[in-house]
């Protein structure tokens, strides 16, 4: 959507316009669904979106647009999960054994012992534009336990930084990082299947 576009919307949804929040909802909703689904899981998401959508309706009016629609909205939820997740006390326990990673992925400085396979395709981006595989990285993303989950959304889909993540799942940054390395792991195995099927 363009700047223009969004700041007619966001005048629409300021004067109470109901056609333009029923246009945000069917717009934003699935994602801020999954954004939910990442913090606090199945059972609570719908119920925080929800909440998170008459916050919206509260809020409108002092919305001064300093960051885009979306990544107003996504905080939202993001806030909103948080503290359900804190109420629920829904924290849960790293990998039992996190501080002894796989070693055999990765070299002392960060960089992979074995790279992922070459595509066949032309770039990532045409890789990654696969129904298929799109489906098959969502689904493996739901079935990661929790905390990868939540560290591999908010930090490579939604680009929140480690210090926000730790906030949110209450944990090191060290140990977001272990988090997010597991759950890249999952994925490149996923990528790896896709590209060399057996």
């Amino acid at each position: 959507m363009t700047a223009t576009g969004e700041n007619s919307l966001i005048e629409k949804l300021q004067a109470g316009d109901p056609e333009a929040f029923r246009l945000v909802v069917r717009r934003y909703h699935p994602r801020l669904v999954f954004v939910a689904k990442s913090i606090v899981g199945e059972a609570f998401a719908e119920e925080i979106v929800q909440d998170a959508w008459e916050t919206v309706l509260s809020s409108i009016a002092g919305f001064q647009q300093r960051s885009a629609l979306q990544t107003w909205l996504t905080q939202i939820v993001i806030n909103k999960a948080k503290t359900r997740r804190l109420r629920e006390a829904r924290h849960s326990s790293l990998d039992v054994d996190w501080q002894n990673p796989d070693g055999d992925e990765f070299k002392s400085n960060g960089g992979w012992s074995t790279p992922p396979q070459p595509w066949h395709e032309d770039s990532p981006e045409a890789l990654l534009s696969s129904d298929e595989l799109q489906e098959r990285i969502h689904k493996q993303i739901e079935n990661l336990p929790d905390n990868q989950r939540t560290v591999i959304v908010l930090h490579d889909i939604e680009g929140l930084g480690f210090t926000e993540i730790c906030n949110i799942i209450d944990v090191s940054q060290s140990n977001v990082r272990v988090l997010l390395h597991r759950a890249r792991l999952v994925i490149k195995k996923v990528i790896d299947e896709h590209q060399n099927p057996i």
